[in-house]
């Protein structure tokens, strides 16, 4: 029986050697052509395309409103172009981020900004340049960074009135600008600038009147407040400036009320001591009201506010909650890991 099974076996064996080499000797292998390894390079990236894909990968961890932008892959970052520099098309990127997420209150993005609709209203971009030092990347008009440097004329413009006859004012001065050193202040009247007039069709002259303003130098006509007429060329120049547009006192029916119109919370070294100077005139002359313009004033140091916060309020108020600071859900729960990349910027 045992040998009866073995032949079996055997036989079964033999039979499956013999129609598998069979088989191997009928098969023809079909070549394989490889993919030239050109073909199987990737795209490589500009820097441009990179910070772009940084800005958005940042705000999907740390910005307030996170929960609402939507993949990368539909987002897309780096359609959002400019013709103009690269710093446009990074804010570009930005203000596309801060339309995502509509406040319940408003029916408008969160970011809206009702002053200036094409601009966002709390999120900007820093940027650490080569030696280290943080600088603001700011709108075109308004050119001076939170270490007080300026580069720019100077000045900042109001339009008044109807659209078929509206008038343009200087709405503040930027101390050490080229406007300042000129002669001029808040509440100056003009109508014409390069030799251009306005004032009688908003509508039809807004695009001019940008492009006039910006420009790097330009010359205005117009009156002062006691009606004395003047006539400016300003030139854009790098400067140094006070973040106080202007402190003052003011005794109104026997109260002494102080003023101070502050432009922005820049570093400690541009802003601390003023501050200090300002509130101990403000002490020394028996101040017991206090006006705080923020009207023009951007934003800046955390740090700085809470200076002049402390430089405000009074004694009892010592050791209470001053502010109160929120994050998003993801950097609550510890998991904004993109964090570990971000210098530690002192102050800020």
């Amino acid at each position: 029986m045992r040998n009866k099974l073995y032949n079996s076996l055997l036989l079964v064996f033999c039979l499956f050697v013999v129609y598998s080499c069979k088989k191997i000797e009928t098969i023809t292998p079909t070549p394989v052509i490889p993919t030239p390894i050109k073909d199987t390079i990737p795209k490589i990236s500009t820097r441009a395309e990179l910070t772009k894909d940084s800005i958005f990968l940042y705000a999907k961890q740390v910005y307030l409103w996170n929960e609402f932008l939507p993949a990368d892959t539909i987002f897309r970052a780096r359609q959002y172009t400019s013709a103009n520099t690269d710093y446009d098309n990074f804010d570009r990127v930005l203000f596309e981020i801060t339309r995502y997420g509509t406040d319940p209150l408003t029916g408008r993005p969160y970011e809206y900004n009702i002053q200036e609709p094409s601009q966002t209203k709390y999120s900007f971009i820093d940027d650490l340049v080569a030696n280290g030092t943080l600088t603001s990347v700011n709108d075109k008009k308004i050119a001076v960074d939170l270490k007080g440097k300026g580069d720019d004329i100077g000045y900042g413009l109001a339009v008044v009135g109807p659209k078929d006859n509206y008038a343009l004012y200087i709405r503040y001065v930027t101390p050490g600008s080229p406007a300042e050193k000129a002669g001029l202040k808040r509440g100056n009247y003009f109508n014409q600038i390069n030799g251009k007039t306005f004032g009688t069709n908003y509508d039809g002259e807004i695009d001019a009147l940008v492009d006039e303003v910006n420009k790097s130098t330009v010359n205005i006509i117009g009156k002062k407040q006691n009606g004395t007429p003047f006539t400016v060329t300003l030139s854009e120049a790098v400067y140094n400036s006070s973040p106080i547009y202007k402190d003052s006192i003011y005794n109104i029916n026997g109260k002494k009320i102080g003023y101070l119109a502050y432009a922005r919370f820049s570093d400690v070294n541009n802003s601390v001591f003023r501050l200090d100077n300002t509130f101990s005139n403000f002490a020394n002359a028996g101040v017991t009201e206090l006006v705080i313009d923020l009207r023009y004033n951007g934003g800046g140091y955390i740090s700085t506010a809470e200076h002049l916060v402390n430089l405000i309020a009074p004694t009892r108020l010592n050791n209470l909650p001053m502010f109160s600071e929120y994050f998003n859900a993801t950097m609550q729960s510890g998991k904004a890991d993109i964090l570990k990349n971000q210098p530690d910027r002192d102050g800020d």
